[in-house]
């Protein structure tokens, strides 16, 4: 406690109090000493604070600019263009009597005690004036120090606190009776971002407006909390940087720090006895000269990796034969390995086609559907456009009643590749579906914008030779000559063999028994239709008839079933980014209600038949399904947002594989869904009905880290979806939120991974013996569940002969992330992209 001479002073008078109060009620001798109390620490607070503020304002004042403006709680962190960083607080105001201090016209200090009514100059022991700029007088700038001493008067010091004496050579008291004053220099801090300007008006009634850049900058995502090495790891992280010419790493001891245009790499020390806590500080400049420093904060561990990890990853690490996990790790864009390119408007990559270039308003009430519509029929079919279809700021109405047809809605389509659907910021631009899509009598409504090759899948080629594990790269086919290297295909099965059905609906349960069901006779697509097996692969390698994926097979590959290998068409390098996609649902949700318009009215964009493309800063709000991506391969979904009224779906992969979808938080909000015709209690952050999660064929799906409502589960829409991962996910467990129409059960075939999974809230179905195949409405083949936990896993039970694993269940594991585990378990090192996201 730096000030304590004030709490000195106060104690001292308590003493007297003592005696003059010793014959009167001691409750009122409490509340006098709780009164000193109370003083002294608003005294030492509001000495700290005016200190505080005399040494930001002289440092604000010396500044040519201000490089960086960060608002954090009740303060601006200012970044200077010298390096240095300063608070800048505007002042309270507080029961005691302060002195009022401010700079002259002339560049000195001064001061009042009477609330500003006049003003002294402030004074060293010779009677000099204190110059607070370095230009006053040719003499070195003077930063005072105020403090209270013990007799409760001000005193000043100008030389760093060595010796101090009395403010202005008089007793000024700290604690009289002169009403409110300020317990700093800044009456009023403003940033306007728009114009770069930080305006601060002093309590004397100055006013100073400081410029600022904010085109000069490195950041670093995902290092603003204390990053956590295991001995000897190589972490890399995505670098943003703009005007920057010079760059200095200072790193401590064994660690390594080096910074590439868009990557830095840090590994920590291999070796250490104790854990220690430091700080990597990068330092920059600019082609002006200016400098700042970002500092990474850091802490080695005395273990390295999978010291404490659970027992399912040693055996999926160690290659185990007990090993059950499968490797998610190529799930994402370009298989996990790397981001989606940034892309800017200045990009040489791409052409900017603005939508109000061709006739858009962005005013929330013209509709601009014929803009969109007139640039992608510049591009149509095109597997490379090349192309920046850009929204800048604005509200733009893309669909409403009257672009109906007879009563029907029709999508855009948009049906060619390589270009960004691009906003301003997702609190810039909106995209907005004003009025519901309609379709004819029992048909689903399209979605607003449908991005999609219009080409299914082509050629089918039967497969021959031996089994292929899961696991497993290699297959063999009876005519080779129609594929080839980088080649995207399709495996397919689709075969309705008694036997292969009843192998489907065969596991192995944790308390090591067979598990097998029977398909009801309602399962119409299992029983009818047959095992369907959708996986899109890409060809590395081609030997004679043998072709070797790029990514591992999730499911057995056995000839004798009628396996085929398919062409598959495709469009590639399509990005959404940037802005907000706005429908118009109300309140009052009912999960298959107003005859299925409020699962399906406002659906804003579908993606189809695509590869290696994303979705990322992009918000939903008021929709009734946020985003289907199917019949596709490796995109990535993340940094999203979903809010407004609660509807029926969040983001899914639909017959794909291996999509990602990452760093999801739904928080919409609405009633509790009781049935299609009853709603419950509203809630705030219910969440969509159903969570992120998947249907269809889909195989290798990740589902990273994403946030659901109270009032939801993880989706699991049934007709034949398998492998999917659940990696560290957060959100309800609630019974029967997991989607499936009976005619397409189970919900979810083999390998249903549930990993760190917290359980927020459950209900009533829910609790007790979690039942995972009832035979009705919830189906699923034993699921792998490691590290169950959360405040819900208490009201829960699995029973081993319903589950493949059930490991340390309600408490969480290490790895915490079985994607991130496997990335680095395959790459050497978990991508930057997936860092920059936590």
């Amino acid at each position: 406690m730096k000030n304590n001479k004030s709490i000195k002073y106060l104690w001292g008078g308590f003493f007297c109090l003592f005696f003059l109060f010793s014959c009167q009620d001691t409750d009122e001798l409490s509340k006098e000493i709780n009164l000193l109390k109370d003083r002294a620490v608003a005294l030492e607070t509001a000495t700290k604070s005016l200190n505080t503020s005399l040494e930001s304002l002289q440092a604000l004042l010396k500044a040519d600019i201000i490089v960086g403006v960060t608002y954090v709680g009740d303060k601006y962190r200012i970044e200077l263009n010298d390096g240095s960083t300063i608070e800048v607080v505007q002042a309270s105001k507080v029961n005691l009597s302060i002195p009022l201090l401010s700079i002259s016209k002339e560049g000195f200090w001064v001061f009042s005690t009477d609330n500003g009514v006049t003003f002294n100059s402030l004074t060293d022991e010779k009677g000099n004036k204190i110059p607070a700029t370095a230009e006053s007088a040719d003499k070195t700038a003077v930063t005072p120090l105020l403090r209270v001493n013990l007799d409760g008067f001000w005193e000043i010091s100008t030389n760093g606190g060595a010796t101090y004496s009395l403010l202005g050579g008089k007793e000024c008291t700290a604690i009289g009776k002169n009403g409110v004053s300020e317990d700093g220099v800044f009456k009023e801090v403003v940033y306007d971002s728009e114009k770069k300007i930080l305006t601060v008006t002093l309590t004397d009634g100055q006013v100073y407006k400081i410029p600022c850049t904010e085109s000069f900058y490195l950041r670093i995502p995902g290092t603003s909390k204390q990053q956590v090495f295991p001995l000897g790891e190589k972490r890399v992280y995505e670098v943003e940087q703009n005007e920057v010419s010079a760059v200095t790493i200072l790193a401590p001891d064994d660690w390594q720090a080096d910074l590439e245009e868009q990557q830095l790499t840090i590994i920590a020390p291999s070796n250490t006895s104790v854990e220690k806590e430091e700080n990597i500080k990068i330092i920059y400049t600019s082609i002006q000269g200016y400098l700042r420093m970002t500092t990474i904060s850091v802490k080695l561990l005395t273990t390295g990796f999978d010291a404490n990890a659970t027992l399912a990853w040693n055996r999926f690490a160690t290659n185990s034969p007990e090993n059950i996990l499968l490797d998610f790790s190529y799930a994402g864009y370009k298989h996990g390995t790397e981001a989606p390119p940034a892309v800017h408007l200045k990009s040489n990559d791409y052409t900017v086609y603005n939508v109000k270039d061709y006739g858009a308003k962005g005013d929330g009430k013209t509709s601009d559907r014929e803009a969109l519509l007139s640039i992608t029929q510049l591009f149509k079919y095109q597997a490379n456009a090349k192309a920046i279809i850009y929204f800048p700021e604005g509200d733009y109405v893309l669909h409403t009643a009257a672009d109906d047809e007879n009563g029907v809605s029709k999508p855009i389509e948009i049906n060619f590749g390589g270009f960004v659907l691009k906003g301003a910021g997702r609190d810039k631009t909106i995209i907005r579906m004003a009025d519901r899509n309609v379709n004819v009598a029992n048909s689903t409504p399209p979605a607003m914008i449908n991005i999609k090759h219009t080409v299914d899948l082509q050629n089918p080629v039967r497969l021959t030779g031996d089994v292929a594990p899961k696991g497993t790269f290699v297959i063999n086919v009876a005519d080779a000559s129609s594929f080839s290297a980088g080649q995207w295909v399709c495996l397919r099965l689709i075969d309705t063999s008694p036997s292969l059905i009843n192998k489907e609906l065969t596991s192995i349960t944790a308390d090591g028994n067979v598990w097998n069901k029977t398909a009801n006779s309602q399962w119409t697509n299992l029983t009818n239709s047959g095992v369907q097996v959708y996986d899109y692969h890409q060809i590395v390698n081609k030997k004679g008839n043998e072709i070797t994926f790029a990514e591992p097979l999730m499911h057995e590959v056995d000839p004798q079933w009628k396996w085929e290998l398919c062409k598959f068409n495709y469009y590639e390098n399509i990005g959404i980014e940037d802005l907000t996609f706005a429908g118009n649902t109300q309140p009052g949700f009912l999960h298959h209600g107003n005859n299925g318009g409020d699962d399906n009215d406002y659906k804003p964009i579908g993606m189809m038949r695509l590869v290696n493309s994303w979705i990322r800063r992009v918000d939903f709000t008021n929709i009734s399904e946020a985003l289907s991506i199917s019949s596709s391969a490796n995109i990535s979904a993340y940094d999203i947002e979903i809010n407004g009224h609660r509807g029926h779906s969040a983001i899914r992969s639909g017959g794909s594989s291996r999509i990602f979808i990452g760093k999801v938080h739904d928080h919409s909000n609405g009633y509790i869904a009781i049935d299609e015709n009853t709603t419950g209690t509203y809630l705030d952050n219910a969440g969509q009905f159903h969570g992120c999660g998947v249907s269809k064929q889909s195989m290798g799906t990740v589902i990273w880290n994403v946030t659901w409502g109270e009032d939801a589960c993880f989706e699991a829409h049934a007709t034949q979806p398998r492998a999917t991962l659940f990696d560290c996910c957060n959100g309800a467990f609630i019974k029967l939120h997991q989607g499936g129409a009976k005619s397409e059960l189970p919900n979810h075939l083999d390998d249903l991974t549930l990993w760190n999974f917290n359980a927020t809230n459950t209900n009533s179905v829910s609790q007790g013996s979690f039942t995972w195949w009832d035979g009705n409405w919830t189906c699923f083949l034993p699921p792998t569940i490691v590290g169950f936990h959360g405040p819900a896993a208490s009201q829960l039970t699995f029973s081993d002969n319903e589950v493949k694993l059930n490991e340390s269940y309600n408490t969480a594991v290490e790895p915490y992330s079985l994607y991130e585990a496997q990335l680095r378990k395959r790459l050497g090192y978990v991508p930057a992209w997936i860092n920059s996201l936590k």
